[in-house]
């Protein structure tokens, strides 16, 4: 079975019509929390489409040193067959009980809804496919970063991301840790340990390969900056914002 793709000079580009809308609300001193929502639409999204009915070829369009089987080809092309929308909520809540602690967490929610345009007649859409259900619906993290001397710093992550789905692959929580350690003014030490709750965890399905599993690990860094700072840098995973 052969696809062949023809060539399509009405391709138009992919259209995003994005909205968002946030806000942060402080509570006392050490307490804040961010909050936003999100609304994006898109339109004319790549599709593989079928723009013919299959055929039974005996040829192949390279040489071959022995005749070819009979095989089904596929006349197909690439068109601006989808569009739909996808919505959701970002919660990023941070305290600080102490001057050496520092709590923050996450929370996101997305909803997809991927759809099919209509197609001339004769004409089959792959359709949104596996779109809807590949992506997590819930992402939840919690960072506990602890300044516990001068030039120590450790990060306890817990992270759990929803099901896929479209993809049968289930929901998993795992956790991470990191200790670095600042020697002089430009130079930092750390350990750290990466999905550490199981030995492997799958998190989506590759096409063709399969299941993609992350395996635990662990690693040592050894790292130079060139500005001086008065403590540990953190690490990007801890560091960044959602």
């Amino acid at each position: 079975m052969f696809a062949r793709f023809n060539a399509n000079p009405n391709f138009a580009p992919e259209q995003l019509n994005a909205t968002e809308a946030g806000y942060r609300v402080l509570f006392g001193k050490n307490v804040f929390m961010d909050v936003d929502g999100y609304f994006n639409h898109y339109h004319d999204l790549f599709s593989e489409d079928l723009i013919d009915a299959f055929s039974l070829q005996s040829t192949l369009p390279y040489p071959t040193a022995a005749p070819s089987p009979v095989y089904i080809l596929l006349p197909a092309q690439f068109q601006n067959g989808l569009f739909g929308a996808t919505y959701g909520v970002e919660m990023g809540p941070e305290w600080q009980p102490a001057k050496f602690w520092r709590l923050r967490g996450t929370y996101s929610f997305l909803r997809m809804s991927i759809k099919q345009a209509p197609v001339p007649t004769g004409e089959i859409s792959e359709g949104p496919g596996s779109d809807n259900g590949s992506s997590p619906q819930h992402q939840v993290t919690l960072d506990s970063s602890f300044d516990m001397l001068k030039r120590l710093q450790l990060d306890l992550i817990y992270r759990y991301v929803s099901s896929l789905t479209a993809q049968s692959v289930n929901g998993y929580s795992t956790g991470d840790v990191r200790m670095g350690y600042r020697i002089g003014r430009n130079f930092e030490f750390s350990l750290a340990g990466q999905n550490l709750f199981q030995p492997d965890h799958v998190e989506y399905i590759g096409d063709p390969s399969g299941p993609v599993a992350v395996r635990r690990t662990a690693y040592a860094s050894l790292s130079w900056n060139m500005r001086s700072e008065s403590g540990p840098s953190r690490s990007p995973k801890a560091n960044s914002d959602h």
